[in-house]
């Protein structure tokens, strides 16, 4: 949730401006789960980050819409045999179609990335 909406984010002729508006908890957040994610296990980190996730996909902020996509992407590669199962799955894949839908640019950006990083 440490991120702000940059202007400079909206450029979309550049890779450089990616994590524009991003804090230094931000990216620390990214490491820390996906690191998470791979010492527990796709279980133990599913199990604990579905509630919230579930939760935060239909909440009014876009910062907690986006978290979401940005979470199912960073915890992909430790939770792959969780995720890869059909219950799992399309429960994943549901939730991607609804933030490719969002009114907000950050929140798509970031349902396109976690299904990119689910692939």
């Amino acid at each position: 949730l440490c991120l702000q909406d940059d202007a400079n984010w909206h450029l979309a002729d550049s890779d450089k401006h990616e994590n524009a508006g991003a804090s230094d908890l931000f990216d620390a957040g990214q490491e820390y789960l996906d690191r998470i994610a791979i010492s527990l296990g796709g279980k133990a980190v599913s199990d604990a980050a579905a509630p919230l996730m579930g939760a935060w996909v239909m909440d009014g902020d876009w910062k907690k819409r986006q978290a979401v996509f940005i979470c199912l992407a960073q915890i992909a590669e430790g939770c792959q045999k969780v995720m890869s199962t059909p219950a799992y799955l399309e429960q994943v894949a549901r939730m991607c179609v609804l933030g490719l839908g969002d009114a907000n640019p950050h929140v798509r950006w970031s349902a396109c990335q976690a299904l990119g990083q689910m692939c």
